[in-house]
């Protein structure tokens, strides 16, 4: 394969993996939201477990999206399979708990969010900002942690035949 059809690969293949992880992403962020909202009272102490939860539902899915969409031209075995979930066992229960914890100390960044909210008329409570924006940026590095483990180890490089 040429260098230039390798680097269309592999921005085709980046584009797929921003288009089905963005869809994966809402599903995990509604699924999120639902348990801080809903069945956690809107208590933001939570979220990290809130987080793990949906974040655990989340991987399945983007397991069966990103092995029939983004790394389609790509062997999927047994192999790659016990790769991704390796991965995403240390991501949910190492990686995304400490940086929810992380983000979860960044109040003055969030009131300074809802402060702009509330000065252009959008009136949303604290909580949901703070929630909001601790899902966003433990989202943001993981997706760009996911890319690069799953191009170069889950997924490997091998081209269906």
């Amino acid at each position: 394969m040429s260098r230039t059809n390798t680097k269309k690969g592999a921005k085709q293949r980046a584009g797929r993996f921003v288009v089905v992880g963005a869809g994966i992403t809402l599903f995990d962020y509604l699924v999120y939201e639902l348990l801080v909202m809903v069945f956690f009272g809107g208590n933001t102490e939570k979220a990290t477990i809130a987080s793990i939860i949906s974040g655990t539902i989340a991987t399945f899915v983007a397991y069966a999206a990103h092995k029939r969409i983004t790394w389609k031209a790509r062997n999927v075995g047994r192999v790659e399979t016990i790769r991704f979930f390796i991965w995403n066992v240390i991501t949910m229960w190492l990686v995304r708990p400490l940086l929810t914890a992380g983000a979860g100390l960044l109040d003055p960044l969030y009131g300074f969010v809802q402060g702009l909210l509330n000065f252009v008329q959008i009136p949303f409570s604290f909580d949901f900002v703070k929630s909001t924006g601790i899902f966003c940026l433990t989202t943001v590095v993981i997706m760009i942690l996911n890319y690069l483990v799953y191009d170069n180890f889950v997924f490997g490089s091998k081209n269906k035949h």
